[in-house]
């Protein structure tokens, strides 16, 4: 039984705990003030160049007067790698709909489905591959005529007043997810693959057997030939900047293990960085956390 002392003692402990924890900069101030200022600064700059260079802004131009300027954000990240990860998010609440956008919605693979692929390489011994696509968003077309604010940050002295034209898709808009998912879609379709009835992010080359299930920009391949996998990641490549991971280890949040009786899933690492982020490694083990009735 669990006494109110003993809760009190078990909040307070967990408060502790979250004291510890460095959070992110919540805002741009905040990352200025950061004694990691230097390295949000560089990872703001390579964001920027990044739209440039992948044609995402267009020119800077008076807004005009018939149009509303999207207005944006910094949300910043420490990858648990170690990279500091400043993005640019637009404020896809300040968009009009039927002026800004129309469809919003975005078709990810079901878990479901994740399964079901995940027997089928078990029970056929089918390779499983990971790939990525960089920044993926930036590679959706827009069909509506947005402008955006210039940067926090990164605003042209005199021209504080211009904007720039949207000429592709970024975090946060409205459409995004949505004009990200049809450029895959008819990518992936245009190189002989066929469309899933059941689920529409998974697709079949009937001639080579190969299958590509997607989820928003992290893709699974799965084969008996390893080299007609690596055929389908090369087509892919040649539209997107991609990075194959390796054979599958990880797939939405899923470690995936091979074995000589099949294949096995769970979420131990999950659950290690739950444990770490809280200092509980050496937490003495439960089979219930918590009594029953709690």
């Amino acid at each position: 039984m669990t006494t109110r002392r003993m809760k009190r003692a078990m909040q307070k402990h967990a408060n502790m705990l979250l004291s510890r924890i460095k959070p992110d900069p919540k805002t741009y101030e905040e990352a200025l003030a950061s004694p990691d200022c230097q390295q949000w600064i560089a990872s703001m700059k390579t964001e920027v160049k990044s739209m440039f260079d992948k044609g995402v802004l267009g020119p800077l131009v008076t807004l005009p007067p018939d149009r509303k300027a999207v207005d944006s954000r910094w949300v910043y990240r420490l990858k648990d790698d170690g990279r500091f990860h400043g993005r640019l998010v637009a404020k896809g609440y300040t968009q009009i709909e039927g002026l800004d956008y129309d469809e919003t919605y975005t078709s990810v693979i079901r878990y479901k489905t994740l399964r079901i692929l995940l027997v089928e390489a078990a029970a056929y011994s089918l390779l499983l591959l990971h790939t990525n696509i960089h920044i993926a968003f930036f590679n959706g077309d827009l069909y509506h005529e947005i402008y955006i604010r210039q940067p926090r940050g990164f605003e042209i002295p005199g021209q504080e007043d211009k904007v720039y034209r949207l000429l592709k898709a970024i975090y946060g808009l409205k459409q995004s997810g949505n004009a990200w998912y049809h450029k895959l879609s008819t990518t992936i379709k245009a190189t002989n693959f066929k469309q899933c009835d059941i689920d529409p992010c998974v697709y079949l080359d009937i001639n080579t057997g190969v299958i590509v299930a997607i989820y928003i920009d992290d893709i699974l391949l799965l084969g008996k030939d390893r080299e007609n996998i690596l055929k389908t990641f090369d087509q892919l490549a040649v539209h997107f900047e991609m990075k194959l991971l390796s054979d599958v280890e990880t797939f939405l949040g899923l470690q995936i293990q091979k074995m000589e009786q099949g294949i096995a899933i769970n979420q131990s690492n999950y659950i290690n960085r739950i444990l770490q982020k809280f200092n509980m490694n050496d937490a003495r083990p439960e089979l219930t956390p918590l009594p029953p009735s709690t």
